[in-house]
């Protein structure tokens, strides 16, 4: 298979399978979508068919940072600088920065003290 068949197929999986879990009942199934995710969502892994296949995925991620679950959050957390390096986060971070940048520092204070 050509590695655009490959991209192709990878980005299927992530949707069809992996995305799901981000809403998923168990805490440690969404911090493991995230991490999936974030791993196999990098350029260098994939191209997205389209913008909004990216912002869709990327937008589960950002809803995880308001988990109630500190593991999952952690999670979210972590990935989150890979996630928005991508070209096309900016049209989902542009709009939210500053309550973003308020609610990871907010994340890292909260890490600091568990």
């Amino acid at each position: 298979a050509a590695a655009g068949d490959k991209k192709e197929r990878l980005e299927s999986i992530l949707t069809g399978y992996v995305y799901p879990e981000l809403t998923a009942a168990a805490p440690f199934l969404r911090a493991r979508a995230v991490r999936l995710l974030s791993l196999f969502t990098r350029p260098k892994y994939m191209q997205w068919s389209s913008p909004e296949a990216y912002q869709t995925v990327l937008r589960g991620v950002l809803d995880l940072l308001k988990d109630t679950e500190l593991p999952v959050r952690m999670q979210a957390c972590f990935s989150l600088a890979g996630f928005i390096q991508h070209p096309y986060a900016k049209a989902v971070v542009t709009p939210i920065i500053v309550p973003l940048i308020e609610q990871y520092f907010s994340m890292m204070k909260e890490m600091d003290s568990d």
